[in-house]
């Protein structure tokens, strides 16, 4: 039945910041009127604008508008907040800034005022200065060598946020943190520390420490969107925003909430009221829908049924100081961006605004401070760490900032998403799962208030049944965020490939224009790959390498010799290149059919295929090899044999035992476009030019997985059912007698499982009892229970690693929280146990991390032949197999 017209439902707005004002102004804009909206704010002045001031500015005569916080915000990534104020008619301008670096060993330093420093560099927003400013201090080289260094640097980070997407978030596993991205794309140490952390962690107003925990897909996302966008101001502050939004809205001002009770059909709201400085009272009232718009930790203390998901949500205390004591960066001998003969005259011009941030490299928890300096010659300095003089301090706030995590993350996810998806080790702690808009509550305040505005919560949408609920329908920023894959990406693996579309164009003009120096690059990544892939089974290292140095390294070595050493080794090299084309197709009439159609198929056409090939070569008597033009040109072969040839590798590249095949799927069209692109440049038949551009493609392949995979360049293909990212399935790699880590885990006599116990319910139990049914001898560790119990047998207990009576021919499963795997891991291998296989939700970053380092075989992470990553109940038979393991069903 309709509510009746002239009765509105009653929604209380919890907080006065952006979110809550924002939801308080589109239910107060309904155009049938159906709310009646109270907005409760702790403070005497509305949050939104609570701690800004106005300062004359001697120099216009005019009097500035100083936002704490600063609002500047940056075009893309904040297009949301750009459209509410188009849509509010609030002005706003580009804003240019000066960004000088520095850094100081310790904070320690900074209390004494005779400490010095130097400005070490000076970046323009947007480069709008396109040879960066040089501090007086610093010599001409050095300025031009730093600038080479970030060129480079800069360069690298900005084209893996582009093509180098964090890995995403599974059902056992929380998504990649900035730690763990920095670390897998090989940034180094200097450019982390002294600009990239510095620069992030002054917008997100937080120590380096915890910058790095923020799941890396936030920042990564917020440096795509906004990558050649200006940052922007609002024109005279953020308190033009906050009269339109609050305008004809009821305010209880200095009314703090300090519970929120559902009960039953009404929420019951209890705040405390300030009647005077002393004396304050509790009142309450209730209402029919409740929006909480504030910090986590005060939805927290507020609101019970999230005490527990907002109490893992990290956050901050984050200070602001406006000041005038110019002595805290007078020390900077980076006072020259605003006095120096070279920046001097540039300013006088500019409208540019200072920002210096200083960078305290303390070893336990390096942070940085952030002097911005205001056309009035005010200072605000956000998270002060050297000293102010408190008579020079204008205005000192202090406010909130909700830290980013995986973890925090996820938890945020699934509050605003009905189906869970958080990882099953966090799912163990949680009681029933609480859900925006249960019990008539709702959140805004930990996610962007602006996706209310125009993505979700436009009053045309208010009509909605779901709002009758009142649960506001937002979405959480990280969402916005998260990296879309498209449906291609379910067939093709989209980073591999368009880094290797770059590779091949390089390999091209290379192959066109100086052989020797993609020699030397062939040399080079092939040398890397035996130094660096410990990954790799023998079988795959082997392939890898007759199609790198004895493929394409000897077809160019042979192109690079002088011409007389080519005329006298051309029948040798014939003989060479002919052996390697028949022998390479004859060899892949082995390849496993696995029990299906297109597998036998593709075997008769392989023979068919090699018949014909070796026809055309013998009807060119053998003589296979022209040069022309310093280039490999290939001549038995027809035009209608390469085409059949693409059709039938295409089809083999579908089956089973190559995977998912997502990262060869293009071979053939890289192949046949390279194939036409050497036939236009050297005037050639488009079949001569096949075998050179073949010989280019599949090396390049080969040499940019295995690369990719030894460093983890780009994410592990999740698709795949295999330990490796490019071996050639289980079976084939069995006829090539690989050797993968997960055959060295079963390779040893004896066997433990950490986080046994006697629990059936739990994988502690499941793990220790499926070693015990493929009878396999097996020691449990536990350091309290004194035995583990089976239905058909009791084993004795094992307190920790050291306990073991053989660790050095023990394999090692981990079936515990991260913080006790990584303890139990350091005494492995202390005991030297050589083997270690993590279940799903059993480790971090630091557990990996410290494994790789100091364990010959580590199995964990994405992988295996499930959705959630590597787990013995999943790959631990095939694991037995390929480790030629023989062992028999026992019962429990």
């Amino acid at each position: 039945m309709e509510r009746e017209k002239n009765v509105k439902c009653r929604v209380a707005v919890v907080g006065s910041g952006m979110a809550g004002l924002v939801t308080a102004y589109l239910l107060n804009q309904d155009p049938e009127r159906r709310y009646n909206v109270e907005v409760f704010e702790s403070g005497e002045r509305l949050s939104l604008d609570s701690s800004s001031l106005s300062v004359p500015n001697p120099e216009t005569g005019n009097v500035d508008r100083i936002d704490l916080p600063m609002r500047a915000f940056a075009g893309g990534f904040y297009s949301n907040l750009m459209a509410m104020y188009d849509f509010l008619q609030v002005e706003y301008r580009p804003q240019k800034f000066l960004f000088g670096f520095s850094s100081i060993a310790s904070k320690h330093r900074c209390t004494s005022r005779n400490f010095q420093e130097r400005l070490d560099f000076i970046h323009s927003s947007n480069n709008h200065i396109l040879f960066p400013i040089r501090p007086h201090t610093v010599t001409l080289i050095s300025h031009l060598c730093e600038i080479g260094y970030l060129l480079v640097w800069y360069a690298w980070f900005t084209m893996c946020c582009f093509l180098v997407p964090p890995f995403p978030a599974t059902r056992t596993m929380p998504c990649e943190s900035l730690r763990s991205y920095i670390r897998r794309i090989h940034l180094p140490k200097y450019f982390v520390s002294s600009y990239l952390l510095p620069l992030f962690s002054s917008v997100a107003t937080c120590p380096h420490e915890a910058l790095l925990e923020f799941p890396a897909q936030d920042l990564i996302d917020y440096k795509r969107k906004t990558n050649g966008d200006q940052h922007y101001t609002v024109c005279g502050g953020v308190n033009k925003i906050q009269r339109k939004l609050s305008q004809g809205l009821q305010l209880r001002k200095s009314a703090k909430v300090v519970s929120v009770e559902p009960q039953g059909q009404a929420i019951r709201v209890r705040w405390k009221r300030s009647l005077d400085k002393s004396r304050s009272d509790t009142a309450e009232a209730l209402f029919d829908r409740v929006v909480l718009a504030v910090a986590p930790n005060v939805v927290q203390t507020i609101f019970k049924p999230l005490q527990y998901e907002m109490s893992q949500i990290p956050t901050i205390s984050v200070q602001s100081v406006v000041h005038s004591d110019e002595t805290t960066i007078g020390p900077l001998t980076g006072t020259d961006i605003l006095h120096s003969p070279s920046a001097k005259n540039w300013m006088k011009g500019s409208d540019a605004q200072v920002i210096y941030m200083r960078t305290f490299a303390q070893a336990d928890d390096p942070q940085t401070e952030s002097i911005h300096v205001q056309p009035s010659g005010l200072l605000v300095t956000t998270c002060p760490l050297s000293v102010i003089d408190p008579a020079k301090i204008a205005q000192c706030a202090t406010f909130t900032r909700v830290l980013r995590t995986p973890q925090s993350r996820q938890i945020i996810k699934d509050i605003f998403n009905r189906r869970s998806s958080e990882p099953q080790v966090q799912q163990e702690k949680r009681k029933t799962p609480w859900r925006n808009g249960d019990q008539g509550v709702c959140g805004v305040g930990v996610v962007s208030s602006l996706d209310l505005f125009f993505a979700r919560c436009h009053p045309r949408h208010l009509r909605s049944p779901r709002f009758s609920r009142c649960a506001v329908y937002t979405t959480d920023m990280a969402d916005l965020m998260a990296f879309s894959h498209t449906a291609l990406d379910a067939y093709i693996d989209i980073p591999f490939n368009i880094w290797l579309s770059i590779i091949l164009i390089v390999v091209y003009e290379s192959a066109i224009r100086s052989r020797g120096l993609l020699l030397f690059i062939v040399l080079g990544v092939s040398t890397t790959i035996v130094a660096f892939d410990k990954k790799s089974s023998v079988g795959e290292m082997t392939k890898t390498m007759c199609l790198l140095p004895l493929g394409l390294g000897s077809v160019l070595a042979f192109l690079v010799a002088s011409r007389p050493i080519q005329t006298r080794f051309l029948s040798a090299f014939t003989t060479y290149v002919n052996f390697a084309v028949y022998g390479n197709i004859g060899m892949m009439v082995g390849t496993p059919a696995d029990g299906t159609l297109r597998g036998m198929c593709s075997k008769v056409t392989c023979v068919a295929l090699f018949i014909w090939i070796v026809q055309q070569g013998r009807n060119a008597g053998w003589k296979t090899i022209a040069l022309h033009d310093d280039l490999f040109v290939f001549t038995a072969v027809s035009k209608s044999w390469i085409f059949a040839h693409a059709i039938y590798r295409f089809v083999l590249l579908t089956l089973p035992c190559f995977g998912s095949g997502r990262r060869h799927r293009l071979l053939e069209l890289y192949s046949l476009t390279l194939t036409f692109a050497l036939s236009s440049t050297s005037n050639l038949p488009f079949e001569y030019c096949f075998g050179m551009a073949d010989t280019l493609v599949v090396p390049a392949v080969a040499g940019w997985s295995a690369i990719a995979t030894t460093f983890n360049l780009i994410p592990p293909d999740a698709k795949r059912n295999d330990l490796l990212l490019d071996r050639i399935g289980a079976k084939a790699d069995a006829c090539l007698s690989a050797i993968s880590i997960v055959t060295r885990f079963f390779q040893s006599p004896q066997f433990a499982v950490a986080g046994a116990n006697n629990d059936p319910s739990r994988f502690g139990y499941k793990i220790f009892a499926w070693y015990h049914q493929h009878s396999l001898p097996v020691t449990p560790i536990h350091p309290r229970e004194p035995t583990i119990r089976l239905p058909s047998r009791e084993y004795p207990v094992a307190a920790t690693p050291k306990s073991l009576t053989s660790p050095t021919e023990t394999s090692l499963s981990f079936v515990t929280p991260p913080p006790v795997t990584l303890q139990l891991l350091k005494q492995a291998h202390e005991v030297g146990i050589p083997a270690v296989w993590f279940q799903p939700g059993t480790y971090n970053d630091e557990v990996l991390e410290y494994a790789r380092n100091n364990f010959p075989a580590v199995i964990g992470g994405r992988g295996g032949a499930g959705s959630e990553g590597w787990c013995v109940l999943v790959d631990g038979e095939d694991g037995l197999e390929s480790a030629g393991r023989t062992w028999k069903q026992q019962k429990l």
